[in-house]
Order: C-alpha cells, then sequence, then structure tokens
C-alpha cells in the first residue's frame, strides 16, 4: 500500500517508509448522515455529508536524535502550511486522495532522550470523499480540412452521414457506478471551442490564442482562462446556457465529438466514500 500527504507546495511525506510508519488509522471508516421530512415519518428523506474526521496513527523513530527531531519537526511543517494557507491538502492511498486538513496532533511513548514517539493526528475533510483522478487526452487532428467551419471525415465507404469531429468514434469511460465531476482542459488557439459528450454539448464562446487554455470545473463551478503569463481570466458569463456547462459525466461509455481543430484534456474525478481495496 502506498500511504503519502502531498500539501500544495509541492511538499511530501511518505507514512509507509522509514522514519516514519503508520500503526493504525481509521482511514477506510465512513458515515453518510441521513434525515426525514418530519418526525413521525419512517422514511428516510436524503444522505448527504458533513465535515468528516478521521485519525491516523504514526510512529516516527530513527538511528540518530538527529535525524529523529529532523523528521517529528518535517511532519509538522509540511501538514501545518495547508492548514495556514487554508487549502486543504491530499492524502494518498495508492491512485486516490483524500483532500484534508491535519488539524490536530497528540503524542505518546515519548520520552526525552529517547528517538522514538507516536504522533496521532487528527484529520478532518470538508467533504469525506477519496477522489480519483482519470484524464483522457484528445488531441488536434490536423489531416483533416475544415468544411463549413467543421472537420467532416469522409469515408470511401459511403455511409449514411459524416462524422462532424476529428476524433468521431473517441470514447471517454467512467469507470465509476455513477455520473461523476470532472475538470476539462481545453487548449488554445481556437475560438469558441465546443464538446459533445454522449449527446450533451460543453461550449464557451471565447476566444483562446496559442499557449492559452481553458478549464472547466464541475466541482469548484468555474469557468476561466489561464494565459501565457500565467493570469488567470474569469470566462463564466460566456458559456452556452442552451446546455449546462457542469453537467456530470455519465456512468459507463461515453462517445465523444468535437471539431477536431482543437485538442483538450477531461479529468474524470470519481468520488468514493472509502479507497479501492482492489
Amino acid at each position: 500500500m502506498k500511504l503519502f500527504y502531498e500539501n500544495n507546495f509541492g511538499q511530501s511525506i511518505d507514512f509507509m517508509g522509514w522514519p516514519y510508519m503508520v500503526s493504525e488509522s481509521d482511514l477506510f471508516n465512513y458515515e453518510w448522515v441521513y434525515e426525514s421530512k418530519n418526525s413521525v415519518s419512517s422514511k428516510i428523506s436524503r444522505f448527504h455529508r458533513e465535515f468528516t474526521e478521521k485519525s491516523i496513527k504514526i510512529s516516527v523513530s530513527a538511528v540518530s536524535e538527529t535525524d529523529y527531531r529532523r523528521a517529528v519537526q518535517t511532519l509538522l511543517e509540511v501538514t501545518e502550511r495547508d492548514v495556514l494557507n487554508q487549502t486543504p491538502g491530499k492524502l494518498w492511498v495508492n491512485g486516490e486522495y483524500l483532500p484534508c486538513y491535519f488539524f490536530k496532533s497528540e503524542k505518546s511513548e515519548w520520552s526525552p532522550g529517547a528517538a522514538f514517539l507516536v504522533n496521532t493526528f487528527s484529520i478532518v475533510s470538508e467533504t469525506g470523499f477519496w477522489i480519483r483522478e482519470t484524464t483522457t487526452p484528445f488531441g488536434v487532428n490536423g489531416s483533416l480540412t475544415p468544411i463549413d467551419g467543421k472537420r467532416n471525415l469522409d469515408y470511401p465507404t459511403d455511409y449514411p452521414m459524416d462524422y462532424a469531429s476529428g476524433m468521431a468514434g473517441k470514447a471517454l469511460i467512467n469507470q465509476g457506478f455513477f455520473p461523476t465531476d470532472f475538470e476539462i482542459t481545453i487548449y488554445g488557439g481556437c475560438q469558441n471551442p465546443e464538446i459533445n459528450i454522449s449527446g450533451h454539448t460543453y461550449k464557451v464562446s471565447c476566444q483562446l490564442d496559442d499557449g492559452e487554455y481553458l478549464k472547466i470545473n464541475s466541482v469548484t463551478k468555474k469557468v476561466y482562462k489561464v494565459k501565457v503569463n500565467g493570469e488567470q481570466v474569469n470566462q463564466f458569463h460566456l458559456w452556452n446556457r442552451d446546455s449546462y456547462i457542469f453537467e456530470k459525466i455519465p456512468k459507463g461509455y461515453n462517445s465523444v465529438t468535437w471539431s477536431g481543430l482543437f485538442g483538450f484534456d477531461v479529468t474524470l474525478l470519481e468520488k468514493r466514500s472509502e479507497p479501492r481495496w482492489i
């Protein structure tokens, strides 16, 4: 098992390798909050998640006292930076992560002069969901000639229709068991990029120059352009109101079509109550 914490400043701690080792945790436990419409109702009206607290017990040991003190200090410096920045870090179990804060630390089995202690951390997550990110790239198809603003596919064998996409038949697979959130990254240069996923249109009426890219995130509900110099420009008001831009991606197989004039990535943000066991 791979278990490590990654903060927002590029620092990480491996909890499964010396001088650290996890001795106990409740990371795989979860709980849904349920409600009923009134006190006499025998039916549950909805389930939802609230702030979720977990704990992880980490043993710290080293050969020298200097290495031991440095290891203990690193635990604080890596985890507390996210607390002070009020931006959750990522606790990774294999290929899935829990956005969370390490907000409490309790030391035990510790005595002066000994290069060993047990540090029990309390963790809080705003959703309690583990997230698995799966990115599928869709590239520019430069071999097709634009026709009436679209790059149509015309096969030698006649078909009842032409495929108005540079990548007709390209698929996006949601391996989860429910529609999932996503982040779409569209790369310039292009104008008014439009993507169709299983019959649903994601379109933003904007201009992207070479080196710029557009982000559409269904979790944060943000649409913004990132310029070459790194400046972020809000594009929320430019998405096509005829088709909801944050519509989740259906489970299973999803056909993807677009003009082929630009490249983009679709990152599925699959949420689970606990990390996968297999």
